[in-house]
């Protein structure tokens, strides 16, 4: 199904479902102005293999969801799911699935891993909803899979997003959640795995403040044009909250936090500051803290009273 205009506004149902286990079909809505998909919609290309779904509004557009993107796959693979434009927001209750029964499938929402895949155009800034679900979890036994929500500015991560090893075996999977400039307080973040190795968090802004006095979570306001403003901002900011239960909940989750220089006024620092980060994790996980250019370690502690956690301190 392959919907094109200035602007493609999905109110209802598209299919592309696959019949008797066989491999989703492929949706690409795509516009030169916007791509509008509603509350109540749904986007589906669900099969025994998931398949594929694109919106794409272009290198000037805006592309936002509120409705459900299904690209789940019932016995086997989930699928993918690419979210492109210069703007992209993610509103109210939307859902964006990749789930899989032997492993969680991509969704890319802004550009591909570290910004690095050619093919994926990047989106200037990207905005996730407190309310917002973005899964790539097996469902039964399989890796979890990916998702990458990257922006060349301001990224706004306030959902829950989710790439859980399979309950019945596999590792987690990976989530990122990257910009110039980041702002990462999600309802939850996880990548754990009840019979594998945890999966990981990667955050990479070009500077991240690492502290107890940063507000944990967003109190929300009206969602508007405000979400999609760059500005300036200053060092992204990463609460002690946020980053313990990230590192300890439903089994724990890897967090890697690497930075990039973007020139003087971006220079590349973490700078952990009057953090007290005292997890109690089940399993062994890891705390991964990779700077472009220097690592401030003040007033802080890391203390493990669980299982091992190792941390690990890499700078220029």
């Amino acid at each position: 199904i392959d919907l094109s205009a200035a602007i493609v506004n999905q109110q209802g149902i598209v299919r592309a479902d696959a019949l008797e286990g066989g491999r989703g079909g492929e949706i690409v809505l795509r516009a030169t102005g916007m791509v509008d998909v509603g509350a109540t919609s749904l986007t589906s290309a669900q099969g025994g293999l998931g398949g594929q779904i694109t919106l794409d509004s272009g290198t000037s557009g805006r592309t936002q969801v509120r409705g459900v993107l299904d690209a789940v796959g019932s016995q086997g693979l989930g699928g993918g799911i690419r979210l492109l434009g210069r703007q992209i927001g993610l509103l109210g209750g939307a859902v964006v699935d990749v789930s899989g029964v032997t492993g969680g499938g991509v969704a890319l929402v802004g550009g591909g891993f570290q910004g690095r895949d050619p093919g994926v155009f990047h989106a200037e800034t990207v905005y996730v909803g407190p309310e917002v679900q973005l899964r790539a979890d097996a469902l039964g036994q399989g890796q979890g899979g990916q998702l990458i929500v990257w922006s060349d500015r301001a990224t706004r991560v306030h959902g829950s997003l989710s790439a859980r090893g399979g309950p019945l075996g596999g590792d987690g999977g990976l989530i990122e959640t990257s910009g110039k400039w980041l702002d990462a307080r999600p309802k939850a973040v996880r990548a754990d795995a009840t019979r594998g190795k945890a999966g990981v968090w990667l955050l990479d802004p070009y500077d991240l403040t690492i502290s107890d006095d940063v507000e944990d979570s967003f109190r929300g306001v009206p969602e508007g044009d405000y979400f999609f403003v760059p500005g300036s901002q200053g060092p992204s900011t990463l609460s002690s909250l946020t980053l313990r239960t990230a590192l300890e909940s439903f089994g724990g989750t890897n967090v890697e936090v690497q930075t990039a220089s973007g020139g003087p006024a971006d220079g590349g620092d973490i700078v952990v500051w009057s953090a007290n980060i005292r997890v109690a994790p089940q399993r062994p996980v890891g705390l991964r803290l990779s700077a472009a250019r220097h690592i401030v370690f003040e007033s802080s502690s890391i203390i493990s009273t669980g299982a091992p956690l190792d941390v690990i301190r890499l700078a220029e």
